[in-house]
């Protein structure tokens, strides 16, 4: 299931799948999961691979799509898209320009994350999918973004997570709520007849 942690949880997950699948050469070096925030205020301080997490949009082609299965059967998810930028962060370009070209065949290599690589697993419905896809470079928006963070330019890349399922707790719906409304009008030659306004709710009436 996912619940209000998925998006943590789906950075997370595409982190320890890149730390798992290090070559030898590049084992020492660490690769993290980052937020603007983090990102501004505590940038790496050594050779790193980030993930960083700049955007959050609502997927439309999942927006009508019930859960087949678990949990939440029947219910109907909020599906969202991570909004990635891929970064070797390194001074030395032999080792950047190695770091980034590894990570890209990492996800060329296993472009799609289920359960048995999402952690915490007991956390993740068996139907669960992450789609890790690269995104067309727009230069411009991408110099743009890193003045925003307020960071000199690094070697990166853009990527597209999804979808996120953040399943909505069927205890939360409230109970249906029931209007009605009913008026008179009067008509030439007739008596004037009361205007009755009714407001109804299946736990009672007000």
């Amino acid at each position: 299931m996912g619940t209000l942690l998925a998006i943590h949880h789906a950075g997370n997950s595409l982190t320890d799948y890149l730390r798992r699948a290090r070559p030898a050469a590049l084992n020492a070096i660490p690769c993290e999961f980052y937020s603007t925030g983090r990102f501004i205020s505590s940038p790496p301080t050594e050779t790193t691979l980030v993930i960083l997490l700049y955007g959050v949009t609502i997927d439309e082609h999942q927006r009508n799509a019930a859960r087949t299965s678990g949990t939440f059967q029947g219910t109907i998810p909020l599906g969202v898209n991570l909004h990635l930028l891929l970064v070797a962060w390194s001074d030395d370009a032999e080792e950047e320009h190695q770091l980034m070209a590894w990570a890209m065949r990492e996800f060329h290599r296993l472009p799609v994350l289920d359960r048995s690589v999402l952690i915490p697993a007991d956390e993740w419905d068996r139907e669960d999918r992450i789609q890790i896809s690269p995104v067309e470079a727009d230069f411009d928006q991408i110099f743009r973004l890193w003045e925003a963070l307020r960071q000199p330019y690094r070697l990166s890349t853009p990527y597209l997570a999804r979808v996120v399922k953040i399943d909505v707790d069927p205890g939360e719906d409230g109970a249906p709520v029931v209007a009605k409304r009913l008026a008179y009008t009067q008509y030439a030659d007739e008596p004037v007849a009361p205007v009755v306004d009714a407001f109804n709710q299946e736990t009672g009436d007000r």
